[in-house]
C-alpha cells in the first residue's frame, strides 16, 4: 500500500469533501519537506522520516506534544509544524466546504476549457517518490462528475481510486461515492459516500458521510454548519458513530468576525470523552485596507507562531516576519521581505533566518511573468556564508518552469534541484496538465436555465481577475423575449465601483471576467438586476 505522502497527494487532489476523524488524518503535509528542504534544515527532515516510518498519527504527535520532555527541541518545533499544518488544511478545507462554490470552479474551468487530465511526478530520492494521474469527466454545466486516481506502479499504470460526484438541478453538489480498486479481483469496491444537506440559498448545513462495512453502508459520521446573518460560518461541529454504536463527539470550531467579515478568531475543540477542550487557537488583525496584519497560532493555550505582515500601497505583502513564542516572549525566527512589479506579480523575495543572534540572509528568490502576468519561470538562491577566505556568495539550488499553450493553458511544470551550485539539475517533480474544450460554450448552449443565479466569483479569494457566472431564466419570459440585466460591484459601504454589465440579454448562462487591479485588496459585494429578479453575493480581493 503506498506511503503516507502518496496517500495525502490522494486526498487533496481527489477534492475529498467527506471530513475525516483526526485519528484518520495523514500526518505530513509535504509542504514541510519542501520548506525544510529549502532551507537546509536536514536534522527536521529526518524528523519526518522517522515520524513516516513510525506512521505516527496526529493523536500520537498530540500526545507527543503535550508530554514534551520527552522530546527533543527539533522534535518539538517539528511536531508543532505538523499540528500547524494539519490544522490549517483542516481549517481551509472546512470554510471552502461551507462556501458556495461554482460549477466552473469546481471543473476547473480556466475561460472555455477545463482540465481532463492532471499528471504529477515526484522523487525526493531515498525511494520516496510517486507518480500519479489523474482523469476527469464532466457534463455540459462544467460539473466535474468522475475523478479517477490512478499510480504508476513500477512502469504499469495501475487504479487507485474514483469518485463520483452528484448534484441538484441548480448545479450545487449534494454527495459523492469513494471506490477503490481492489488489485487482486480487479474489481472496484466501495469505500465512502456522503451527502450533504443544503439550506434555500445552496449553503451547506449538514453533512453525512458512510463507510462499506460488512456488504452494506453504515453511517459513520455527522457534521454540522451554522452561520452568521452575513453567512460567515460561525460553528462547525462534527460526530461519529463509535465502536460502542454510540454517536461521539469529534471536533468543535468556532469562528467570529469584524464589521468587515474578516475573520478574527477561529477556535478547534477536541472531545476528551466528556467536556470540550481547547485544542488549537488562531486570531487575527486587519488594517483599514482588510488586509491581514498578523495572525497568532496557540496550541492547548500555549502560544507558538505569530506572524506579522506589512504592505505596500497597492495593498502588496511587502514584508512577513515569523516569530516562535519562546520563555515568555516573541523571538524573531524569520523574515520575508517581497519584491513586486508594476502588475504587481511577486518578482522577488530575501528570505533571512535567525541564526539564535540576529537575522542572516538564507534564501532569495527571483520569478518572471509573461505579458498576461503568468509566471514562466523561477529561480531559488541559497545563501553560502565565507568561509576559509572565500567570500560569501549565492548560489542556484532550485527552479521551476513553467509552460503554455496557445490558449494560455498550463501544460506543463518542472521542477529541478541542484547540490553543486547549479552546475547540474536533478529534475525531482514535474507536473503536465491537459485541458479540453467546454462540451458546449455558453453562446451555443440551446438548454435554457430553469431559475435565475448569481454565482460565486472563481476563483475566491482572487488577484487581480476573477470570473462571474450568472443564469436567466425562461421560466418568466418567452425564450424570444429580451430582460434588461445590470451587474455591479459595491466597496463594503455600498458605494458603486463599476459596471460590468448593462444591456437587454437573451435567457441563458453568461460569464464575465472582472479585472481588479486598480482596486485595493478587501470584500466586494456584486449586485445583479434581471427583471424582478435580485441576487447580492460578496468576493475577496487579495493581492
Amino acid at each position: 500500500m503506498k506511503n503516507t505522502l502518496t496517500n495525502l497527494i490522494a486526498g487533496l487532489l481527489l477534492l475529498v469533501v467527506c471530513l475525516n476523524t483526526l485519528q484518520a488524518e495523514s500526518t505530513i503535509d509535504k509542504s514541510l519537506f519542501v520548506r525544510y528542504m529549502n532551507y537546509g534544515e536536514m536534522d527536521k527532515v529526518q524528523v519526518l522520516y522517522n515520524i513516516k516510518n513510525q506512521k505516527l498519527n496526529i493523536v500520537q504527535i498530540t500526545d507527543l506534544l503535550k508530554n514534551s520532555n520527552s522530546l527533543t527541541t527539533i522534535e518539538r518545533k517539528v511536531y508543532a509544524d505538523i499540528l500547524k499544518e494539519a490544522s490549517e488544511k483542516k481549517s481551509a478545507e472546512i470554510l471552502k466546504g461551507a462556501s458556495k462554490i461554482s460549477s466552473a470552479e469546481k471543473a476547473k474551468v480556466i475561460e472555455d476549457f477545463y482540465l481532463k487530465r492532471y499528471e504529477v511526478s515526484v522523487d525526493w530520492g531515498g525511494g520516496f517518490s510517486w507518480h500519479d494521474v489523474f482523469s476527469y469527466t464532466y457534463d455540459n454545466n462544467y460539473n466535474m462528475l468522475n475523478e479517477l486516481y490512478q499510480t504508476y506502479d513500477n512502469e504499469t499504470l495501475i487504479n487507485y481510486g474514483i469518485a463520483t460526484f452528484y448534484y441538484d438541478n441548480t448545479n450545487n453538489q449534494i454527495g459523492g461515492l469513494r471506490e477503490y480498486w481492489y488489485q487482486d479481483s480487479q474489481s472496484w469496491i466501495n469505500g465512502d459516500k456522503w451527502s450533504d444537506t443544503l439550506d434555500n440559498n445552496h449553503y451547506i448545513t449538514a453533512k453525512a458521510t458512510y463507510i462499506w462495512e460488512n456488504e452494506s453502508w453504515k453511517e459513520n459520521h455527522r457534521i454540522k454548519y451554522t452561520y452568521d446573518l452575513a453567512y460567515n460560518l460561525i460553528e462547525f461541529s462534527s460526530v461519529y458513530y463509535n465502536e460502542n454504536s454510540v454517536w461521539e463527539n469529534v471536533t468543535r470550531n468556532t469562528y467570529s468576525y469584524d464589521e468587515k467579515n474578516n475573520l478574527l478568531t477561529e477556535v478547534q475543540f477536541s472531545w476528551n470523552g466528556s467536556e470540550w477542550g481547547e485544542f488549537v487557537r488562531r486570531e487575527f488583525t486587519y488594517d483599514e485596507n482588510n488586509n491581514t496584519t498578523s495572525s497568532t497560532f496557540s496550541i492547548f493555550g500555549n502560544l507558538v507562531y505569530r506572524n506579522i505582515f506589512t504592505y505596500d500601497e497597492q495593498n502588496n505583502k511587502i514584508t512577513e516576519t515569523i516569530d516562535s513564542w519562546i520563555n515568555s516572549q516573541w523571538v524573531t525566527d524569520g523574515k520575508y521581505t517581497n519584491t513586486f512589479d508594476s502588475m504587481n506579480n511577486l518578482v522577488g523575495y530575501l528570505f533571512q533566518q535567525s541564526n539564535g543572534t540576529v537575522l542572516v540572509n538564507s534564501l532569495e528568490y527571483f520569478a518572471n511573468f509573461n505579458q498576461l502576468n503568468q509566471i514562466i519561470d523561477w529561480q531559488l538562491l541559497s545563501y553560502k556564508p565565507s568561509n576559509l577566505g572565500s567570500p560569501a556568495s549565492w548560489v542556484p539550488s532550485r527552479k521551476g518552469e513553467h509552460y503554455y499553450d496557445a490558449n494560455n493553458n498550463k501544460t506543463f511544470y518542472k521542477d529541478s534541484s541542484s547540490s553543486d551550485e547549479g552546475l547540474t539539475w536533478r529534475l525531482f517533480m514535474y507536473e503536465a496538465f491537459d485541458w479540453t474544450s467546454a462540451a458546449t460554450s455558453v453562446e451555443d448552449n440551446n438548454i435554457q436555465p430553469n431559475e435565475y443565479n448569481l454565482s460565486q466569483n472563481y476563483p475566491n479569494p482572487f488577484n487581480p481577475t476573477t470570473t462571474i457566472e450568472y443564469s436567466i431564466s425562461d421560466n418568466f419570459t418567452k425564450q424570444s423575449q429580451e430582460l434588461n440585466v445590470t451587474l455591479k460591484v459595491y466597496d463594503i459601504l455600498g458605494n458603486e465601483v463599476v459596471t460590468l454589465v448593462n444591456e437587454n440579454q437573451k435567457p441563458g448562462t453568461y460569464k464575465i471576467n472582472f479585472n481588479a487591479s486598480n482596486l485595493a485588496s478587501g470584500m466586494y459585494i456584486y449586485k445583479i438586476q434581471a427583471g424582478n429578479f435580485n441576487q447580492v453575493r460578496k468576493m475577496m480581493l487579495l493581492k
